[in-house]
């Protein structure tokens, strides 16, 4: 081939191409540099934090950390911390303004607290990235056998620890919810919110007021222990027991086998008790067999005799008295090591109403046989402290009537309310003794009336189905 002399066309060709080429370089250059600046990527970053824009964010940002998690959930404490904390993005904007400026003058940039402008040199230009100072939270719980949690959007297994301590890291910067998770005798759950910056771990305390207080079995017999009335152990005699962690106002409760029960709040420290079995002498005062039954089976005590017998601790005993379907039992609740048990009986409920209509019935008869003065009458119903004030008062209103006295006076009753006992008949039938209050309208021939009451002891059995006032003792 010939050569090409100097100053021919050809070589004016080449050199015109060699020019071009640099020229359009140069040009590429600068717009790159001006497509990739430190200014652009510090706008297109605060941008995406504006708007919370992950994806954008993921364009022209990353953890300066490899290890911390870079994912839209992640990112979430990140954006709140924006979007809350208006000292967090002024600073920011400060940070990455000051460090632009110096990179523009060719200079390092000084190292940011919360973000940095990482420069990354390419072909024909230099890519810049914020990069998001990583840092750490501590949390911590006085709860043992806590489980702290941090919502950072780990993986699975990195967002929760065992405590009383726990260190969760790296993360970006943001504000954090933080939580802390016991379960036992009693339940926790805490939360609380926590900032995580660069440099040194955010520490936070999430303790719960908690006591642990003890309880001695200091007698022979097991008891449940009850916490906020759930069974939670079983202590035997003898033993101790430390719960807890529990709020202060829960419920400790200690429960016999008998049902009895002894309980405390749990700020109270414990307690020491003692379930010991109960010595019973029921007494029957009666003359018809008693039966005594609690939750260790039954027991009979004669009539006009007594019986012992054992139970436990807060066991409830019932005592019925034989032949008696229409007396309700009798019942009480075993609490002292020795007790002396003397049965007092009432009707059931459908009895004693019976019966105190039927008293209601004898008084209704006494007054009409009263206003018409028949002596008589009176004296053929059953003889009580009534009868037998009316029969007198009537013989005497029928003589001033005959002796040509002019006043006249009725009874007419109002009500009849009673206060009775049950006791029991030698022949084994129920028999109802007791008070009854009488409210009445004394009623003149002159016009005038006023209200009285007087208080009445009548005696009744049933007979034929029927309730009937029998006759006071002789």
């Amino acid at each position: 081939m010939g050569k090409v002399s100097p100053g021919s066309g050809a070589e004016k060709v080449i050199c015109g191409t060699g020019a071009a080429v640099m020229l359009a370089l140069a040009l590429l250059a600068g717009a790159l540099s001006l497509a990739f600046s430190p200014a652009l990527a510090m706008r297109k970053f605060c941008a995406a934090m504006d708007r919370a824009d992950f994806a954008a964010l993921r364009e022209t940002a990353r953890p300066a950390d490899g290890g911390a998690a870079f994912t839209e959930r992640a990112a979430q404490p990140l954006f709140r911390l924006w979007r809350e904390d208006a000292a967090f993005r002024t600073a920011v904007r400060s940070e990455l303004a000051a460090q632009a400026a110096r990179l523009r003058r060719g200079e390092t940039p000084m190292r940011g607290n919360a973000v940095q402008l990482a420069a990354k040199r390419a072909f024909l230009h230099t890519n810049y990235t914020v990069e998001l100072t990583c840092g750490r939270a501590a949390l911590s719980t006085n709860l043992p056998g806590a489980v702290l949690l941090l919502d950072a959007g780990l993986p699975p297994g990195r967002e929760s620890a065992a405590g009383p301590d726990a260190c969760f890291g790296p993360l970006l910067p943001g504000v954090y919810r933080a939580a802390v998770r016991a379960a036992g005798d009693d339940t926790f759950e805490l939360s609380s919110r926590v900032t995580v910056l660069g440099g040194a771990a955010a520490r936070i305390r999430l303790d719960a007021a908690c006591v642990f207080p003890t309880l001695f079995n200091a007698g022979d017999t097991p008891a449940d222990v009850l916490v906020n009335g759930a069974e939670t152990a079983r202590l035997s005699g003898g033993a101790e027991l430390r719960l807890g962690p529990l709020r202060p106002e829960t419920l400790v409760a200690v429960r016999s086998s008998g049902g009895g029960v002894k309980s405390a709040r749990a700020d109270s420290g414990g307690f020491t008790f003692s379930f010991t079995r109960c010595r019973v002498t029921v007494v029957n005062d009666y003359a018809t067999p008693l039966t005594a039954s609690g939750p260790e089976g039954e027991t009979t005590v004669p009539a006009q005799s007594s019986a012992e017998l054992e139970a436990p601790y807060g066991a409830v005993l019932t005592v019925r008295l034989c032949g008696g379907d229409e007396i309700a039992p009798y019942v009480c609740v075993c609490t002292h090591r020795s007790e002396y048990l003397r049965p007092a009986f009432r009707l059931r409920a459908a009895a004693e109403d019976a019966a105190a209509r039927a008293a209601r019935d004898y008084v209704s008869a006494c007054f009409a046989a009263f206003n018409r003065c028949d002596a008589d009458a009176l004296a053929r119903l059953p003889r009580t402290e009534l009868s037998s004030y009316l029969r007198t008062a009537a013989a005497a209103r029928r003589r001033n009537l005959t002796e040509g006295g002019a006043m006249r006076m009725t009874y007419v009753l109002t009500s009849v309310t009673p206060g009775t006992e049950t006791l029991a008949a030698p022949c084994g039938a129920p028999e109802a003794t007791g008070w009854y209050q009488l409210a009445y309208v004394c009623r003149f021939s002159s016009g005038e009336s006023r209200s009285a009451d007087r208080l009445c002891r009548f005696t009744l059995r049933p007979s034929d189905g029927a309730w009937t006032v029998v006759s006071d003792p002789a």
